[in-house]
This record gives structure tokens, sequence and C-alpha cells, in this order.
């Protein structure tokens, strides 16, 4: 497969305040930390781990929208710029974001027609405003909205339809990449699903690659070719799908696994983190995830792990994997 995207050594840290009431201090909150991955032409990689993980920060780092910290980012060997300027916004037109909350970013004032038509008027795309309504009312019954509803405001819509407005928003200008941040998950069951079947075939249609953001491992399991695991701005594994849950080999992934629900009964008991995730600006020493993980060993809390290759496919950053993976509590995962 064709290398598409390639991140390099990704890293974004902000200063956040101490807390106190008389003096207060800037501490570093590294939110994504030496990330690296790559995507292949056409694929779909699924980014899962906690909230406040940094997983969405890893995807605005791709589309550009922040400065790094440190780190590469490249576009079918092109590097991604931050600078807000006219390459910028060439560089854009290739790569667009499905958001979460379709309420919160849609213009509740203009209709639904205008909006999409919008990132052609500012791209100057199309030869007439003629042209440009002729290829959005196509696009919006491509993603099932009615040509009656090209002049409905946002709050005329169900949630599904208005996710599918932002999809079509973010396909009017023909890109190559989709970053999906949560795009289902304020969704109902079955809506999330219709939107999750519309995302596969318009893949398959237009040949694009995605990055999609999500903490709901069924979600992921059905639409993504490879997943990452973050937790705490790092990668803790890579691996294909079906590797990742037919075989968790990070203790931290199988705590994820663990936590979806499931009707079977269990044949082991589940490995559960111990405590809390940490505060952010406290990041542990060692392997990040030593406070939680009940097999932790002094080696785990004193040196942080390698981010190191089992197989051609597959990563992960732990001291034990091989003996994690023999663990006697270590359970099968079926979802």
């Amino acid at each position: 497969m064709t290398e598409f995207l390639n991140v390099t050594g990704l890293t974004k840290h902000f200063d956040v305040k101490s807390p106190g009431r008389f003096f207060s201090r800037k501490l570093p909150l590294k939110a994504v930390d030496d990330v690296s991955f790559s995507v292949g032409q056409g694929e779909t990689l699924g980014i899962v781990g906690e909230s406040g993980c940094g997983k969405t920060t890893t995807g605005r780092l791709v589309l550009g929208m922040m400065k790094p910290t440190s780190g590469t980012v490249a576009l079918q060997g092109e590097m991604v710029r931050t600078k807000h300027d006219a390459v910028w916004r060439k560089q854009r037109r290739r790569m667009q974001m499905v958001y979460q909350d379709p309420l919160s970013f849609l213009d509740r004032r203009l209709p639904i027609g205008r909006q999409v038509i919008e990132p052609l008027t500012i791209h100057d795309v199309g030869s007439s405003m003629a042209a440009r309504q002729e290829k959005v009312r196509e696009l919006l019954s491509i993603v099932g909205i009615r040509p009656d509803q090209f002049d409905a405001y946002p709050h005329e819509l169900s949630g599904g339809q208005r996710q599918r407005v932002i999809l079509a928003r973010a396909l009017v200008l023909d890109p190559a990449l989709l970053v999906c941040d949560e795009p289902v998950s304020a969704l109902d069951v079955s809506v999330a699903a219709q939107v999750i079947n519309l995302l596969k075939d318009v893949q398959s249609d237009r040949g694009l690659t995605y990055l999609f953001i999500s903490h709901d491992l069924k979600i992921v399991r059905q639409v993504a070719d490879r997943v990452m695991v973050m937790y705490l701005g790092k990668v803790m594994e890579t691996a294909t799908t079906a590797e990742l849950f037919r075989e968790p080999l990070h203790p931290y992934t199988h705590a994820l696994m663990g936590a979806i629900p499931s009707v079977k009964p269990r044949s082991t008991p589940r490995f559960v983190p111990l405590g809390d995730p940490p505060d952010p600006t406290e990041v542990p020493s060692g392997c990040v995830f030593n406070p939680r993980c009940r097999f932790a060993t002094d080696l785990c809390r004193n040196e942080r792990p390698e981010f190191r290759a089992i197989t051609n496919a597959r990563s992960v950053a732990c001291h034990y994997p091989l003996e994690f993976k023999a663990s006697p509590v270590r359970e099968a995962v079926s979802c």
C-alpha cells in the first residue's frame, strides 16, 4: 500500500497555570508526545483512547490547524504547513475534518445549502454560482439530504441529518484525507450505523484516506483497517484491527477491550486499571501507564519502554508484551 500520510515525532506541549490563590507557575502539559505513524492511500487508521489522551490534538496537528512543538507531518511527501497562508489554504483543500458536534459547527442563521457552498466560494472553485449550487445539491443528495432541504436551517434537521451536512461540507472540495473526530458519538445507535455505512460508501467511491478518532472501540472495529492506541499523549500500541481485537499486547489496550459492553459471559476476570488517570502535567516516570498497571515492575517504573516492532504490522510500548500476552488473567476479547 502506498504511503499517503507520514507523521514523525509529532509533539505538542501547552503551558498551563498551576492552581494557587496567590502564587502560580506554568506547568508543561504534554498533549501529544513524540507520536509517529503512517497511513496508506485509501486506508483507515483508528485512533482510540480515553478522553484527554491526545486524539483530537493529533488530528488538528495533522491538518496544520495548530503549530506543533516539534515533529513533522507529510502528505504525499509534501510537508504540511501551519502558517495560514496561501500554501496552507491550498493544502487544506486536500485535508478536511468531520466534527463531533454539527450543531455547534454549523451557523444556525444560514441555510445548509449556503454553508456547504461556502468552501467553494472561499477557494474560488466552480465557474459560477449556478455551477456551485448544482454540485452542492448533487453532493447533498449523495449523503442523504433531500433536495427540498437545501434551504433548511440546521435546527430544522435531525442530528443524523446535520452530521450528513457536515460530511457534505467536508467533501465538497474533493479532499484526499478526512479526519473524523468522534463523528457519531452524539447520535443514536441506529443513526450512527447509517452514518458509518455512509462513510464507508464514500471512502469506497472516492478512494479517501481516513483518520477515525473515537473512544468507542466497537465503532472503530467496524471502520478501521489499523488501530493506534493512545494514553497521556503517547502511543501505546498499533496493530491491524483484526490482530488488536484478537490479541491485545499492551495492558492498557487490554483494559480498553475489557470496558466494551458484551452480552457474552467473560471466561476470565477483566483487567481493570488501578486508580484514575494521573494529572497530565505530572506524567509518571518510566512507562506512563505504570501507576495503573497490575503487571508493573521496577523496570516499568524507572525506564520508559521503547516503542518497538513485534511484527511488520504491529508495535507496542511495553517492556513485557509477550509475557503479558501469556498471563493467566488476560481474558479473551469478544464483542
